[in-house]
């Protein structure tokens, strides 16, 4: 292997930041994974709190033209992914009551997944919805606005050719 002197070899060379972050990101990865898999998805409190999110959702699908009810719900679950640190905490300190095994730790990892995850998803389903109703009231306002130009001018169009017919010239 001989190299030319005058060419340059180009080595992409990632920093340690670049590195921690990539490993960072998959040790999260690995760590969602583990959460998920070690949760007993048959205890009661938690299947209500996926038919909350399931009904949430739905209720969202069904209410899409709804927009003041939208705006509701979604300071409602904004509201509520607000407040998951207390709730997180409160449930650290009392999970003997209604759970089998202590999900709730101090970096919040569990309730992040389980519980705001699927309210960040569904406040970005009403802002999807929100969007793509203002986008359908935008069009309709600019057919009208279209339809009201051409009626005008249709309208200006009929009222020239009798005004045209009347000779109004007066010759000194």
């Amino acid at each position: 292997f001989r190299m030319d002197p005058t060419s340059t070899l180009e080595v992409e060379v990632m920093s340690m930041e670049e590195l921690e972050r990539g490993k960072t990101i998959q040790t999260d990865i690995q760590m969602i994974s583990e959460v998920i898999s070690n949760v007993r998805w048959t205890e009661p409190w938690l299947i209500v709190l996926l038919t909350f999110h399931f009904i949430t959702f739905l209720t969202i699908i069904l209410a899409r033209k709804r927009t003041y009810l939208m705006g509701g719900i979604l300071v409602t679950l904004g509201g509520l992914c607000y407040i998951s640190e207390q709730i997180n905490e409160w449930c650290a300190n009392n999970w003997k009551q209604f759970s089998s095994q202590q999900y709730f730790d101090s970096i919040g990892l569990f309730i992040s997944v389980i519980y705001s995850l699927p309210l960040l998803f569904n406040c970005f389903l009403i802002l999807v919805c929100l969007l793509v109703e203002t986008c359908v009231t935008l069009q309709t306002v600019a057919q009208m606005k279209i339809r009201a130009t051409q009626k005008e001018l249709s309208r200006k169009k009929q009222e020239r050719p009798s005004e045209t017919s009347v000779p109004n010239k007066k010759t000194d």
